[in-house]
C-alpha cells in the first residue's frame, strides 16, 4: 500500500494490488508494513480472506506511542485476528517503537522494548 522512498528505492520495492496472505501451518497470515496501519480498508480485505494473524513491522519514528497502540488495537478487531507489531525502541519512551502482540478482542496480550533482534537479509 504504503512505501517509503527508502523501500521504493534502495530495497527496490513495489506497492501490490491485493492483500499479501501466506499459509503457515494451518494459520492464514497478513502482512502490513509500518504506514499500512492508517488505511482500514487493508484489515477489512484481510476479514473478508479470514486472516488469523497479522504482521507489521514499523519504523514509524515521531508518532505518539499511544496512538500507535490504539491503532493496533483497532486494527486487531478491526480483521478479527492477532496482531504483531514489531518495531525499533530508542529515547523518549512517548514516541514511536511500541513492538507489541494484541489479541483479536484488543487486549494486549504482550509489550516490549525487545524480545530477540534478528539481522534481516534478502532472501536469494
Amino acid at each position: 500500500m504504503h512505501l517509503t522512498e527508502q523501500e521504493s528505492g534502495t530495497l527496490e520495492l513495489v506497492a501490490g494490488d491485493r492483500v499479501g496472505l501466506v499459509d503457515l501451518e494451518g494459520a492464514t497470515v497478513g502482512f502490513a508494513t509500518c504506514f499500512d496501519v492508517y488505511f482500514p480498508e487493508l484489515f477489512a480485505a484481510m476479514l473478508h480472506h479470514g486472516v488469523d494473524i497479522v504482521l507489521s513491522p514499523s519504523y514509524q519514528r515521531s508518532e505518539i506511542a499511544e496512538r500507535l497502540r490504539y491503532m493496533s488495537q483497532t486494527r486487531a478487531v478491526d480483521c478479527d485476528a492477532w496482531f504483531l507489531r514489531s518495531s525499533y525502541s530508542v529515547g523518549d519512551p512517548d514516541r514511536a517503537g511500541r513492538s507489541l502482540i494484541v489479541a483479536p478482542d484488543h487486549r494486549r496480550y504482550r509489550t516490549g522494548s525487545q524480545v530477540r533482534q534478528t539481522p534481516l537479509t534478502r532472501a536469494a
